[in-house]
């Protein structure tokens, strides 16, 4: 009786066994394809260097939309489509510059506004600068410390944590939060490095959000 269970068992799972061979030369059908004959770089550099930065709202990033759409099409998809939706839109306004000034001499500095900050007024904002390296720290040091001053929040990723994207998630709290709490204690501005460990004078920008 069991012989014959077996053997009913085995009738059963030969086509879940056949469909799992076949998913699997598929699957490696398709990796073959792409690592052999892929497209991922080129498009990578179209995209970065043909259209530009994509902004959310920006000429650039519905042109990368069409694009998308028109390379997918050109790829044999057999549905493709283009849905309308509302996203944020944030326009950069004339470059950005900042000095060191200690004593009567400043010093130029490079620096790049965040994605979805407030304009600096025509006046510019001069301040003395405090240094943290947590938006904890700012608990600490209080509205005593930190008003009127520009907070410069200071703080590379983890270069302990196995993964990159990890370490850097745990990062960007300073930079996505720090200038709303940073406000609450009364800073006029704040400044934030790069999330990465390297040091060097290259600026490059990244989103922040307002509490209000």
């Amino acid at each position: 009786m069991n012989l014959f269970r077996s053997f009913i068992l085995a009738i059963a799972l030969a086509p879940v066994l056949f469909a799992q061979k076949e998913d699997s030369l598929m699957i490696r059908k398709i990796f073959s394809e792409v690592l052999t004959k892929g497209q991922c770089y080129s498009n990578l550099d179209y995209l970065s260097n043909s259209i530009g930065g994509r902004l959310s709202g920006s000429i650039q990033a519905q042109k990368a939309v069409e694009w998308a759409a028109k390379a997918m099409k050109s790829a044999g998809s057999d549905t493709v489509f283009m849905q309308e939706c509302m996203v944020p839109h944030w326009v950069r306004g004339e470059k950005e510059v900042g000095k060191i000034i200690v004593g009567s001499k400043g010093d130029v500095m490079n620096i790049c506004a965040l994605g979805g900050s407030v304009g600096t007024p025509a006046e510019g904002i001069t301040a003395p600068v405090i240094e943290v390296k947590s938006i904890e720290d700012l608990y600490k040091i209080g509205t005593e410390y930190i008003k009127g001053k520009i907070v410069f929040f200071n703080r590379p990723f983890d270069k302990t944590e196995i993964d990159p994207f990890n370490a850097y998630g745990k990062a960007i709290d300073q930079r996505w939060k720090g200038p709303s709490i940073a406000a609450k204690f009364g800073a006029v501005a704040t400044i934030c490095r790069s999330m990465t460990t390297d040091i060097n004078d290259f600026p490059h920008t990244g989103s922040m959000t307002y509490f209000d």
